[in-house]
């Protein structure tokens, strides 16, 4: 199969073509200042209307004058509806998750963003598990 019939097939079993990119419009909600780095609270676009909540761990001195290397941390999925962003931001759950906090000490900073289902990403109807039936 050529390239672009798998990609076009592709898009086709992903229910069609990709959404057009926004601009994410990030609007911080609250700065946390902590040991070495701060926690800023945020909330960013990912499609028009929908708002994705996150937690951006910054080490101290870092800047847009001053960048640093950046990384993802995805919470775990275990069931745990409740938490989501906080936990690898090491502000709920079990240390040995606090993925986040280690990784912001070692001078990178972290973005850590709530699946759907989790944390603030719950429907008020479809709570936890119930979402994830469809």
């Amino acid at each position: 199969m050529k390239i672009d019939k798998l990609r076009e097939k592709l898009l086709e079993c992903l229910g069609g073509p990709w959404p057009e990119p926004c601009k994410l419009r990030p609007l911080i909600r609250e700065t946390i200042p902590k040991d070495g780095y701060r926690i800023e609270s945020l909330t960013y676009e990912v499609e028009p209307g929908d708002r994705v909540p996150a937690m951006l761990l910054v080490p101290n001195g870092i800047d847009a004058s001053h960048p640093a290397p950046a990384v993802a941390v995805w919470h775990q999925h275990n069931g745990e509806w409740h938490l989501g962003k906080s936990e690898p931001a090491g502000l709920a759950g079990n240390p040995m998750h606090h993925t986040g906090v280690a990784l912001v000490k070692e001078g990178y900073v972290v973005l850590c963003p709530d699946a759907l289902c989790f944390e603030e990403r719950q429907s008020k109807r479809l709570r936890g598990g119930n979402f994830e039936r469809f």
